[in-house]
């Protein structure tokens, strides 16, 4: 059996994050390593933790979702892949957050199970790409989820 994906969340709705928590309490193949509800907490645990995904929610006090994801590039060499989610949606934002290495950007509301679920399958990918940060331009690694 492989080993667990080692994932962390960073999201100021605790609503959210406590779904997210129960969702995962006894699941065998995703570890949930930390749930901040600040980009500043965040980009210290991750540095800290060593995570193989984060999910990051765009809009964070202290450090925005971009802020996190450039942290991530500037102080790691090995670097956790991301997935962004935000319910507000911003053209510039969506292309900026691509720009900057993130494998998948979702729409909220989005179903628990579709996000856990692209964990899941990025969290599996070679470790290589990690150390990536930048994709070349047009492609796509991600796409933008859309409910409903």
């Amino acid at each position: 059996m492989d080993p667990k994906i080692r994932l962390l969340v960073a999201d100021s709705n605790t609503r959210w994050t406590k779904t997210i928590q129960e969702y995962l309490r006894d699941n065998q193949e995703i570890e949930l390593v930390g749930v901040y509800t600040d980009g500043g907490s965040a980009c210290s645990a991750i540095e800290e933790l060593k995570p193989d995904v984060v999910i990051v929610n765009m809009i964070l006090p202290i450090v925005d979702g971009l802020g996190v994801i450039e942290n991530i590039n500037n102080n790691l060499h090995n670097k956790p892949y991301t997935i962004c989610v935000s319910s507000v949606q911003n053209e510039f934002m969506i292309k900026q957050a691509f720009t900057l290495g993130v494998m998948y950007f979702a729409s909220l509301p989005i179903e628990i199970h579709i996000l856990i679920g692209s964990a899941l399958r990025i969290g599996r990918l070679p470790t290589f790409s990690r150390r990536a940060q930048r994709y070349p331009e047009g492609l796509q690694l991600g796409r933008l989820h859309r409910r409903g």
